[in-house]
């Protein structure tokens, strides 16, 4: 276990508690050695009303400990002796007691005409364990706090065959798994990557939920639903290590991380790292795994777009109609991104890390089509069918990726622990405040952006122009952007309604929205939009990604 016990506490004797009847607990958590540990030895008494929870901050990056503290709470099932848990109507169905600093409080007592009963606990109590066979449970996808980190805990404990006469010994035990990543304080790659207190990090594309069964004392991981989690700080501003040390717990559920998984997502000022799994770790429940590394990986360069309100839509004439109705948007979530365009040599090192082959013109993965090869004026990467990687010229890895179908898109946002934008998003982050039809006001749009006039009707490396104010590059033309939001047709209507809306996102059909205009667009602006099938390519068209916080 990664976890160990407390101290005794005092109790009372059989003799002198079961006065009125009342049921006697020995709580405890299992040590290390699963051996039971130090046991909670505590009368019930008056229910209490509050709940807390039992993972114990750690004092520092090698403390490993918990202990039930006061207002923790535990639910309580029982049935007779050999009798199997019910999904409802057990003779003692999820009562709550609750832990005062000394004593374990509740509202239990022995039921009459029963001489032995199996007992069932579980930790943290939830009034929502009203099917005991089968209990919903979701971690915290952001642990950063105490009360999130620990309220992501889940553990349990039964004692059968246990008489009136005796105490109820109840040792539980952890039911998920926790993570401890440990970060290099300074990057030999990259001399001018030092890490300080505005670091912040991802766990990318875990499992975190899953179906849990007090009975057998079994959690199952949902395996079909990912989240990004953002993990619990050891290091405190207090701490005399505060800026010299950088480790980050999280609890999750058991599963398999897989060999080249993008696990770890690092951001800092305006650069993100992304950190792959190595080698495939199968997480074991009630184990500690920790992960370290010794560099920082090659980074994507992002830009830091602060959450705000805007009106989305466009105020300037001429306007077409699916640019309509003006309506305020807020975005609550601050988010990362990607100041440039994604390369073919990022694509590149998505396909490497998947091992993902050439089938005729077409890449696939796990029958997805990502991306097609060979169409006539595109720059694409290579693929050696003998040796098996893909490799790229250095005067194309700069490219944007283009033929890159919208499902090829969101593989290797996926992969890289991020997300395309949504419409939102990169409307407001195009304008960077701005209400003019173009971020750049009367100034010559050669300067900002490859397009008809200048393009030569190819695409250019990312990064050779201006940025827009939120240090965005290429945001009008070059590549058309696929976004995340799509449309049951191609011919994409006017917005809902002029009311206010928060994160508006669609997804109703198969057409991904495409903003910012490419190379073959004469006059890109913030605004406009247009549509493409979720699995068709186009030499026009990539696609930018979002680090959301």
């Amino acid at each position: 276990m990664f976890l160990q016990a407390c101290k005794n506490t005092d109790i009372l004797s059989p003799e002198e508690h079961n006065k009125d009847n009342k049921i006697n607990f020995k709580i405890n958590i299992a040590s290390s050695s699963d051996e039971g540990g130090t046991l909670f030895d505590a009368p019930l008494v008056k229910a209490a009303s509050l709940d807390k929870l039992a993972l114990s901050p750690p004092n520092n990056k090698s403390d490993l400990h918990a202990a039930f503290t006061a207002l923790d709470s535990i639910g309580i099932f029982a049935v007779p002796a050999g009798q199997l848990l019910q999904a409802s109507g057990n003779i003692i169905h999820n009562i709550k007691i609750v832990y005062d600093g000394t004593n374990w409080q509740g509202d239990i007592s022995w039921p009459s005409g029963v001489n032995n009963l199996d007992f069932y606990a579980y930790y943290p109590y939830s009034a929502q364990m009203t099917n005991p066979t089968n209990y919903q449970f979701s971690i915290k996808t952001d642990q950063t706090s105490i009360d999130n980190f620990v309220g992501s805990d889940l553990m349990a404990a039964r004692a059968m065959n246990t008489t009136n006469s005796n105490y109820v010994n109840l040792t539980f035990r952890h039911q998920l798994s926790l993570l401890q990543i440990e970060i290099p304080l300074h990057s030999t790659a990259y001399p001018d990557m030092n890490v300080d207190e505005s670091l912040q990090i991802m766990l990318n594309r875990l499992n975190t939920t899953g179906m849990f069964n007090l009975a057998t004392q079994q959690f199952t991981s949902n395996s079909s639903i990912y989240s990004a989690i953002r993990p619990y700080r050891v290091e405190k501003p207090t701490s005399t290590d505060y800026k010299t040390s950088f480790t980050y717990r999280a609890i999750v559920p058991t599963q398999t991380l897989v060999a080249n998984q993008p696990l770890i997502l690092m951001s800092q000022g305006n650069k993100t790292q992304i950190v792959n799994q190595p080698q495939q770790l199968a997480l074991i429940q009630g184990k500690a795994y920790s992960i370290t590394f010794t560099d920082f990986p090659n980074d994507i360069p992002t830009t830091f777009i602060k959450a705000g309100t805007f009106i989305m839509g466009n105020p300037n004439n001429p306007f077409q109609s699916n640019e309509l109705p003006l309506h305020n948007v807020t975005l609550t979530n601050d988010f990362y991104m990607s100041k440039y365009e994604i390369t073919i040599g990022q694509y590149v090192e998505f396909l490497n890390a998947n091992n993902v082959k050439l089938t005729d013109n077409v890449v696939t993965l796990d029958g997805i089509n990502l991306l097609y090869i060979g169409a006539p004026n595109s720059p694409t990467a290579d693929f050696d069918k003998e040796r098996n990687p893909w490799t790229i010229s250095a005067n194309n890895k700069d490219l944007p990726i283009t033929n890159v179908t919208p499902e090829g898109a969101l593989a290797y946002c996926n992969w890289a622990g991020g997300k395309l934008p949504t419409e939102a998003q990169w409307e407001y982050a195009a304008r960077a405040g701005t209400n003019t039809l173009h971020f750049f006001a009367n100034e010559s749009a050669a300067n900002y952006a490859w397009i008809t006039t200048n393009s030569s009707n190819i695409t250019h490396k990312v990064g050779l122009l201006r940025a827009n104010g939120n240090s965005l590059y290429d945001i009008y033309g070059n590549v058309a952007e696929i976004t995340r939001d799509t449309y049951p047709t191609s011919t994409i209507p006017a917005y809902n309604s002029s009311d206010p809306v928060t994160n508006p996102i669609v997804n109703s059909g198969v057409f991904h929205i495409v903003r910012g205009g490419s190379y073959q667009t004469a006059a890109p602006n913030s605004f406009g939009r247009s549509a493409m099938a979720r699995n068709s390519y186009l030499p026009t068209a990539g696609f930018r990604i979002v680090f959301e916080k």
